[in-house]
């Protein structure tokens, strides 16, 4: 089995499936992971993950861990003016890194990393151009530097703030194609399961 193949399987599980983004570009501990993984590695589960990664990438779907997963919508109403003020404030710096992930990446599978270190550019770059235009219209720099820690604070919602308005890609394949839904659905739970018996070993 070479690296390219198994990468497949090594994205869903410590990528796709990772709540904590810097963990996904920390070196020791993504070849500590890949190191773990390789045991537990065989052609039918690499064939697997090549045909969920393909069929979710076909789809729109990104394999994450809370992909799948029900959200409470009476929790979101409470939050609905920050998630707002996420995707009002996030929608100009998004653009660029949007632009760069659609037309100058060629591999799909890098879109998550990629997007997340763009974003850490432009986002931060973003909100202090804002801060300093503010700042020199007169407004007071107390407001200023709240916008900023608001800003900061609140971008990490941007991702659910847009699927909030604008619809997840999950609801609208759970629509679309239920069938290609329920296989994604289970196939990730594999993954899943897998992913918890390496952590505990």
């Amino acid at each position: 089995m070479d690296n390219l193949n198994e990468y497949q399987v090594q994205k869903i599980l410590w990528d796709d499936l990772e709540p904590d983004e810097h963990k996904t570009i920390d070196p020791d501990i993504a070849n500590a992971r890949i190191a773990q993984t390789k045991p537990h590695l065989n052609e039918e589960i690499i064939e697997k993950a090549k045909d969920l990664n393909d069929k979710a990438d076909k789809a729109g779907i990104r394999t994450s861990g809370h992909c799948f997963k029900k959200r409470l919508w009476f929790k979101k109403s409470f939050t609905v003016p920050i998630i707002s003020f996420s995707l009002i404030n996030n929608m100009i710096p998004y653009q660029p890194v949007r632009y760069m992930v659609d037309n100058a990446i060629k591999d799909r599978a890098f879109d998550a990393s990629i997007k997340f270190l763009l974003s850490l550019i432009t986002f931060p770059a973003f909100y202090i151009i804002i801060s300093i235009i503010l700042g020199l219209s007169g407004l007071g720099w107390p407001f200023v530097l709240g916008y900023l820690l608001l800003s900061i604070l609140t971008a990490p919602l941007f991702v659910q703030a847009k699927d909030l308005f604008t619809g997840s890609p999950k609801r609208k394949l759970k629509k679309k194609d239920p069938d290609l839904y329920s296989y994604l659905k289970n196939e990730l739970k594999e993954f899943i399961r897998l992913r918890e018996t390496i952590l505990s070993e």
